[in-house]
């Protein structure tokens, strides 16, 4: 009769403690923690950040209830780790003068990013790329003598197969991480194929704390090996690379290693045969050019044929994973590139190679999206250039210029992608000063 809660489920009422101390010594269902934040709180920051860690929560609990997760208490205090960094976040806010509505807009983004991958197609298409998961699988059976009794940690599992595979290499633990719902699917997965070494977390990398788990660990507390499929279009499209330096400096063993190790992104000039800017001339009798501005403004993600390309594929910018920083996914980079073909330069292709290599492995393996080599899920990222600004170009004439990759800073997985370029002719030099500035959207 006494301290009855004006709210129903008056969260302020109940502890961790509680519904812990339920479940060892009662043995009971466990009633759902959290239904809701107060109004105090509900100032303070975007429904979606909280429905999405709420909605985990009673997940786990559920999970709990139906007796499927395999280390119950441990995967449960990560969520309620987040509750405590989420209210935590919530009084910081009060004392900063933060841009709420810029932290809403990349929440909202956020959440439609790993949305996107709760999804059966795109997980369909990852898993039939050979090219991408017969690199990864080599890599890393090929390796087994070194991944034998090591703490792989798994950024982004999805389905789990890189862990899958790292843990029939040898490895004695998996920790693999995945904020979509596809999760869920994926515990399935691993207790189907009878992997008790790999352990599931459902969560973002940069909000989890790993210590629960390496603590288990008789010898290690840290991550011997990173492996995560983290590219995107055009290499850097969604920005995960973020999440893995982030990771890396956090858990990774000073001699550990990461798969891949090290990133190239390259840019070739093209003449593709079927040019979709010249097809909005007639669409079924109809003069659709207007269009076309929508074309020439975004990188367009198709298959580029060897035959289209007319230039040398240029080296534009390489990452080694152990080194690499934050602040150089943002960068300007310049090119030449020499004409192969007499024909007409009408857009720019960037394409890019991962490589598995380190000192001590002793098998190395490169995953390549080159337009000569088995097309990949990523396909080729293309540049149209104006019909106003394409230009005739002859073989030994040289394509000089810029490309700057910047992030938005609305959304820190889009990029804004500006080139800048010139010919020198080998002829007629009165053209080699002038200067096209293209900027696209991807």
């Amino acid at each position: 009769d006494y301290m009855i809660p004006q709210l129903k489920n008056d969260n302020l009422l109940i502890t961790i403690h509680d519904f812990i101390e339920d479940y060892f010594i009662n043995n009971q269902i466990i009633n759902p923690i959290v239904n809701q934040l107060d109004s105090h709180i509900n100032n303070h920051i975007d429904n979606n950040t909280f429905n999405l860690i709420d909605n985990e929560l009673d997940n786990k609990i559920d999970s709990m209830i139906d007796g499927q997760l395999d280390n119950k208490v441990e995967d449960l205090l990560v969520v309620i780790e987040k509750y405590k960094t989420l209210l935590n976040d919530i009084l910081t806010d009060e004392n900063t003068n933060k841009d709420i509505n810029d932290n809403d807009n990349e929440i909202n983004e956020s959440a439609g990013y790993y949305e996107g991958y709760s999804h059966y197609s795109i997980h369909e298409t990852m898993l039939k790329d050979q090219s991408r998961t017969l690199a990864y699988r080599s890599s890393m059976i090929n390796n087994s003598e070194y991944f034998k009794d090591k703490i792989v940690l798994d950024v982004g599992c999805g389905t789990g197969i890189l862990s899958l595979f790292a843990a029939k290499a040898g490895a004695k633990t998996v920790i693999a991480i995945d904020n979509s719902n596809i999760i869920n699917k994926t515990k399935q997965i691993i207790k189907t194929n009878n992997y008790s070494n790999i352990h599931l977390i459902h969560g973002i990398i940069e909000s989890i704390d790993l210590s629960t788990y390496l603590s288990n660990q008789p010898t290690n507390q840290s991550i011997d090996i990173i492996v995560s499929e983290w590219m995107g279009y055009s290499l850097y499209y969604e920005n995960m690379l973020s999440s893995i330096i982030h990771t890396r400096d956090r858990y990774l063993s000073p001699n550990g290693i990461i798969l891949p190790s090290h990133s190239l992104l390259y840019i070739e000039c093209c003449n593709l045969l079927t040019n979709r800017l010249d097809w909005l001339d007639s669409v079924y009798d109809f003069n659709l050019s207007d269009l076309s501005d929508l074309l020439t403004n975004e990188v367009q993600i198709e298959q580029v044929a060897s035959d289209d390309v007319i230039s040398n594929r240029y080296l534009l910018h390489q990452l080694d994973m152990l080194i690499v920083n934050d602040e150089d996914l943002d960068f300007t980079n310049s090119f030449t590139m020499v004409i192969s073909k007499d024909t007409c330069l009408s857009q720019f292709v960037v394409t890019f190679d991962c490589l598995f290599q380190h000192e001590k492995l002793s098998y190395s393996n490169v995953l390549s999206t080159a337009v000569n080599e088995p097309l990949t899920h990523w396909k080729h990222a293309v540049f149209y250039i104006t019909k106003a600004n394409r230009c005739n170009v002859m073989i030994g004439d040289q394509i000089n210029g810029t490309i700057s990759y910047t992030r938005r800073l609305n959304n820190k997985r889009e990029y804004d992608i500006t080139i800048q370029w010139n010919v020198v002719k080998q002829i007629d030099t009165k053209k080699s000063n002038e200067l096209d500035n293209y900027n696209y959207k991807q």
